[in-house]
């Protein structure tokens, strides 16, 4: 874990609230570390891409996903699960 010494804390206040002080966050005197719970979009909006990038199955795991899911819904009658294999650009 890296030393706190040159960096610079935030605590986000409020759970479930977006705080717009986090939006730009002065890094020249060293890094940031902010902690708290970032649960809106906000947040996150302009690196969507990346994000979903990076939470997308590849092919060989997104067969082995299907085949579980489908085995687990045939042997318990009242399962039911939704799987979704690609994501569209929006």
């Amino acid at each position: 874990m890296p030393t706190l010494s040159n960096t610079v804390v935030k605590l986000m206040m409020f759970a479930c609230r977006y705080e717009s002080q986090f939006e730009n966050l002065d890094k020249s005197g060293g890094d940031v570390r902010v902690i708290g719970f970032f649960q809106s979009y906000k947040y996150f909006h302009n690196v969507r891409a990346c994000i979903l990038k990076e939470f997308t199955f590849q092919p060989e795991f997104q067969t082995m996903a299907q085949n579980f899911l489908r085995d687990v819904a045939e042997k318990h009658q009242y399962v039911q699960y939704m799987y979704h294999a690609s994501v569209s650009g929006n």
